[in-house]
């Protein structure tokens, strides 16, 4: 599935209508997360219609699909510099997906907010911070309090001063 995803992302930038049902398709036997990318590129607020719908999806590998094909910086994928300058088209499908039940789904969640916050370390810590106070505060939530530090990961360990303090330290 996934040589037919990366057909897609290849050959279909032409035939949107065709190409991203196909990628959301192929993702639940192989991910599209590399596929979708160059849609992204080409046209973002279009293909960000399709990552709004597939978050709500009852296919946790549609779901991730969601989330991870939009992740501004993807280890061995083509970067979108769009999201990395102005992230605020990814941050609906974030909150949609925060309290997930899939870990699978959650914790590309977490990654998508880290690779942003290598940008936009303070928008990162704001959606943190309320994610942190919209569960109760910390240790109220097992899974949000996985999933803030799991996507500060990068600043905990420069030594943020905000993060290391959202923790406690």
């Amino acid at each position: 599935a996934m040589v037919l995803a990366d057909y897609v992302g290849c050959y279909g930038l032409a035939h949107w209508e065709l190409s991203m049902p196909a990628l959301g398709d192929f993702t639940r036997f192989g991910s599209a997360e590399f596929a979708v990318r160059p849609f992204l590129a080409q046209d973002p607020e279009r293909a960000m219609a399709y990552m709004y719908a597939w978050a709500k999806d009852e296919n946790e590998h549609v779901r991730r699909l969601a989330s991870e094909g939009c992740r501004p910086q993807l280890p061995w994928a083509m970067d979108l510099p769009a999201f990395k300058e102005d992230p605020s088209l990814i941050l609906p499908v974030l909150e949609t997906l925060v309290d997930d039940p899939s870990e699978y789904v959650r914790k590309s969640v977490a990654n998508n907010l880290n690779a942003i916050s290598k940008d936009h370390p303070d928008l990162v810590l704001d959606i943190c911070e309320r994610w942190i106070g919209d569960a109760g505060g910390p240790g109220a939530s097992k899974t949000r309090d996985w999933i803030v530090k799991h996507a500060c990961r990068t600043m905990l360990k420069a030594g943020n001063r905000r993060a290391l303090l959202l923790f406690g330290f």
